[in-house]
């Protein structure tokens, strides 16, 4: 089932979803995000993230630091990740690495699943957490009016929860995320069309085809 938090304006928060974007900027940063959706069903995903980002001295690399939480169903999701990258001059543009880590905390509440056999492991009832690690890479390419990204999450595959059986899936699935953006000028105008391919293990491709506008440097119409 889906495990990484979902973002429909992935565009305006890079960090979250591809670590070599830390610093990318130039100057420190700071983004907050919070998405809710299908505000009439009972336990429908919610996400807030606060990400903050700053180039280092050098201007070639940059860090970053994003607190996250994720509701969805059962479960809720609690991180706080590190990231740095670092830049290199490439081709017309630059071309970033980046690194991340830091801690998940899943947290399931069983006692909202109905379980017909009593004697499942998780017809407990009771609530469970578990605190992992991640290990995530990306690259990030870009010039002026033009930007090409991929991010892998859970290279290293943490734990979920406690429960390990040899059919169990009780473990993150290493996610990719590859964003493609240019932006156009059309008199005072700045169309920006986006592309983000994304996927996970034993999960199926997805695309999102994103336009948005941004107006005399101060309104965004998408």
């Amino acid at each position: 089932a889906q495990q990484d938090a979902q973002y429909s304006q992935y565009m305006f928060n890079r960090l979250a979803i591809n670590p070599a974007y830390a610093g990318n900027r130039d100057v420190f940063s700071s983004t907050l995000v919070y998405r809710n959706q299908w505000t009439a069903l009972d336990d429908a995903p919610s996400t807030a993230t606060l990400c903050l980002q700053a180039p280092l001295k050098s201007k070639k690399a940059g860090i970053g630091l994003e607190l996250m939480t994720d509701k969805l169903g059962l479960k809720k999701t609690s991180s706080a990740l590190l990231s740095y990258a670092y830049r290199i001059q490439f081709l017309k543009g630059k071309l970033a690495f980046g690194l991340r880590s830091g801690i998940y905390n899943y947290v399931f509440d069983w006692s909202k699943v109905k379980v017909k056999d009593e004697t499942d492991m998780y017809s407990t009832g009771i609530s469970s957490s578990k605190i992992t690690t991640t290990a995530d890479f990306g690259m990030y390419y870009y010039t002026h009016n033009f930007y090409w990204g991929l991010g892998f999450t859970h290279l290293n595959k943490g734990k979920v929860t406690d429960i390990d059986l040899a059919d169990s899936s009780s473990r993150q699935a290493v996610h990719f995320f590859m964003p493609v953006g240019k932006s156009f000028l059309a008199g005072k105008t700045i169309l920006n069309p986006s592309i983000l391919i994304k996927g996970a293990g034993h999960s199926p491709l997805e695309i999102d085809l994103n336009f948005s506008m941004l107006m005399k440097e101060r309104l965004w119409l998408g």
